[in-house]
């Protein structure tokens, strides 16, 4: 049973000063209309919190917090224990959903407003147990119990005993268990001969569906009662036999049996209620919330703001707090965002804090005194690389011969400075690799560029690749093309020198 910590708020009906969330779930997949909800709940820790009348007179229920517009209730039994049973007539339950009403209580001045009225009853006639059977003959046997033997087809709240016979007496009526014998239920009816009349039972009591029982009114020795063929019952009940003993006591089981007649008659009104495929489920406390989350940008790139925005269903107006975590940790501003007072509320965290790659953002709603905190599903935002750029140059001449060292030059610049390392490439063959960044700048050195294949000149495509880093997209540079001379072909050119350390430059 769920501990209660009752909110206590100036917007309850005027006179009361507890309010309490009570969610109520349907799951059978069908709207509900007038429906009756059993409800359990720990009044004895409210009453002890001195929140409640001793005897819950002041209970009440609505589906509104201001308690204009009233739910009816029935008390079943347990007041001031763990498991006070309660029923509700709910106007309306829509399907697969849940809906919240409210608790009320705390006034001292409050009378009681339980009532059977919560359950269905068409009148007194079509909710007799005989119909209110009639015309047999009178006559009868002292010191005897007359009745029958029933089942109820569906559960039925059994309120009021009664009776019809010739003589006008006051009467016991008895219900009886069958399988096991046992007394279940009596109380003493008077009243007019010829007609019914009826007694509410101290405590309404409900019957099982397919469980049998007896009923039968007890004579006295000059006591008389009405008899005759019929097998006359109410639709939502099974009559098996008469059921009857001489010679006996108000509390003797009537072990002898005639079949297809009524002897007495005893008779008791009940109620019935609506029955779902699967019965609403009434849960008191803090309602469940859901918490969903969006991202304004889908790829935003690093540095630019990306704005989150959570939105909290709950059936209690959500309010109170949401935190924003970037792969498990807060992000920076963005705790303890206040909720808004839209319809759904919602919450907004705006950074440009987070590093490029993919990062598991969730959105934590911290729940309130009416509201049970939740938290998001996982949204993975991408935060995408700055764009680099890449040049390639070099101070040497770009037509040499071969041997001669050449130095080529690349620069890679970002909105943020790029680190990491650069490769040059000749045609798809590595230079010189991985050689680092320093201020966004790699040299590159070689002197075996070489002619191939034996004739008088080679020409190279040399590149540099910028590998990227973790704020800054790869990049490659334009083409630098270059030649490289045969010693023989530098003899037929004029300007070239063949000997040297350094390269010539342009």
């Amino acid at each position: 049973m769920l501990a209660l910590a009752p909110l206590v708020a100036a917007a309850n009906p005027p006179g009361w000063s507890t309010a309490i969330p009570v969610t109520i779930t349907e799951g059978s997949g069908t709207a509900l209309t007038d429906y009756q909800v059993r409800f359990v709940v720990d009044t004895a820790s409210i009453i002890a919190a001195g929140n409640m009348n001793a005897d819950a007179s002041d209970l009440r229920f609505a589906t509104d917090f201001e308690g204009t517009d009233a739910i009816s209730y029935w008390i079943e039994s347990g007041v001031d224990t763990a498991s006070t049973v309660v029923w509700l007539k709910v106007p309306s339950l829509p399907a697969s959903s849940d809906t919240g009403i409210w608790l009320f209580s705390g006034n001292a001045a409050a009378a009681s407003e339980s009532t059977l009225d919560v359950f269905d009853f068409t009148g007194v006639p079509e909710n007799s147990a005989t119909n209110q059977v009639f015309g047999g003959g009178a006559g009868g046997v002292g010191n005897s119990q007359r009745g029958f033997r029933f089942s109820p087809n569906e559960d039925i709240l059994v309120t009021q005993f009664g009776k019809a016979e010739p003589t006008g007496t006051t009467r016991y009526i008895t219900l009886f268990d069958y399988a096991t014998q046992a007394l279940l239920a009596q109380t003493q009816v008077g009243g007019p001969a010829a007609q019914y009349s009826y007694v509410d039972l101290p405590q309404p009591m409900w019957l099982n569906p397919g469980q049998q029982y007896v009923l039968e009114m007890y004579q006295e020795a000059s006591d008389g009662y009405y008899f005759g063929n019929s097998s006359q019952i109410n639709p939502r009940l099974t009559y098996y036999d008469m059921r009857y003993c001489n010679s006996c006591t108000k509390d003797s089981f009537p072990p002898n049996v005639l079949t297809n007649y009524h002897y007495g008659y005893p008779d008791f009104e009940f109620r019935t209620r609506q029955h779902a495929g699967v019965e609403p489920v009434a849960t008191p406390g803090p309602g469940p919330t859901q918490t969903s989350l969006q991202s304004d940008s889908a790829t935003p790139v690093l540095g630019t703001t990306v704005t989150f925005t959570a939105s909290v269903d709950g059936i209690f107006a959500p309010g109170g707090v949401v935190d924003f975590t970037s792969d498990g940790s807060p992000i920076a501003g963005c705790t303890a965002v206040a909720l808004s007072t839209d319809v759904p509320p919602i919450a907004s965290c705006a950074t440009s804090a987070l590093s490029a790659g993919d990062h598991a953002i969730v959105a934590a709603y911290a729940g309130d005194a009416n509201n049970a905190g939740s938290s998001s599903d996982t949204l993975t935002q991408t935060i995408l690389r700055l764009t680099s750029a890449t040049t390639l140059a070099t101070a040497c001449q770009t037509t040499f011969v071969e041997g001669q060292p050449i130095t080529f030059q690349s620069n890679t610049t970002s909105s943020q400075a790029p680190t990491g390392a650069v490769t040059f490439d000749k045609g798809g063959a590595a230079m010189c690799t991985d050689v680092p960044l320093a201020a966004g700048a790699a040299t590159c050195t070689v002197t075996d560029l070489a002619v191939v294949g034996g004739g008088p000149l080679s020409s190279y495509d040399i590149t540099a690749i910028y590998g990227g880093d973790a704020d800054n997209l790869p990049s490659t540079s334009a083409i630098l093309p270059v030649t490289v001379l045969s010693a023989t072909e530098v003899l037929l050119r004029d300007g070239f020198d063949l000997g040297g350390v350094i390269c010539p430059t342009q």
